[in-house]
């Protein structure tokens, strides 16, 4: 009888984990397609692509602007790079604190350099991204 619950008891893990993680991939398909509908949901990302665009195509014109971008990005996931580090250290006290603090942190510093990463690669490759991105704004105008 006790060999039965445990095969019950991780079945319904097993399921819950499996249908959490479906359900959730359902729901962003779902949002993704209705907010094709949606005329705010629209203008706003319209207006970030744009924000987007008006921000690269600046720093391709004028390269002493990009140069201190990528130094102030540079410095600044230096910056929490070394705070994680040191909040490292101090995992012996308080340990799920600090572990959660330094997840954070480091998800923080990793998510500054890929930012960095994607403007210089859409400095670089200019003219490409800017068609894409005037593509996909006459999309969202349709």
């Amino acid at each position: 009888m006790e060999e039965t619950s445990n095969i019950n008891l991780m079945v319904s893990g097993t399921v819950g984990v499996v249908s959490s993680i479906l359900g959730a991939v359902i729901y962003h398909f779902a949002t993704n397609f209705s907010s094709r509908f949606s005329e705010s949901r629209r203008k706003r990302k319209k207006e970030k692509l744009t924000a987007d665009l008006q921000e690269i195509e600046s720093l391709h014109s004028d390269s002493s602007k990009f140069v201190a971008t990528c130094f102030a990005d540079i410095f600044y996931f230096l910056f929490i790079f070394a705070i994680a580090m040191f909040v490292s250290r101090l995992g012996f006290m308080f340990f799920e604190l600090t572990t959660m603090l330094n997840l954070a942190l480091w998800f923080s510093a990793m998510w500054i350099g890929l930012d960095s990463f994607r403007k210089v690669t859409n400095v670089k490759n200019f003219e490409k991204y800017k068609e894409r991105i005037q593509n996909r704004i006459n999309e969202l105008n349709t």
